[in-house]
């Protein structure tokens, strides 16, 4: 039994290891919304968070998060958070902090990729 128990407890390890979350593009969606999109190793659609706590750009709370979620050829999810906050402005930098991981950009409209263009 205790073998059996050992065994099961590796294997549930080994499992939560391989489930990756990444971060994997910032974009934006439209002049106020930042669009954090990333890629996951299991399909699950409450991976990442939406509490509104958790996120914040510039030490600002957003005013709204959305999410899309949808599995990527069939290993996986990809997730779309998009986060509104105050008009993007050229040249300013974003310090984007996720429950996942914090990233930064600066805003430039003609580099970065806009999902609604």
């Amino acid at each position: 039994m205790k073998r059996l128990t050992v065994l099961l407890s590796v294997l549930c390890f080994s499992f939560s290891v391989n489930a990756a979350l990444t971060l994997k593009e910032v974009r934006t969606a439209s002049n106020n919304v930042i669009a954090v999109y990333f890629m996951s190793t299991t399909v699950n659609v409450s991976e990442v968070s939406t509490t509104a706590s958790q996120w914040t750009v510039n030490g600002q709370a957003v005013s709204a998060i959305n999410k899309y979620v949808m599995q990527s050829n069939g290993t996986g999810c990809e997730h779309h958070i998009y986060l509104t906050v105050p008009t993007l402005v050229n040249g300013t930098t974003y310090a984007i902090h996720t429950p996942i991981k914090d990233t930064s950009i600066v805003f430039d409209d003609h580099k970065i990729f806009c999902e609604i263009d």
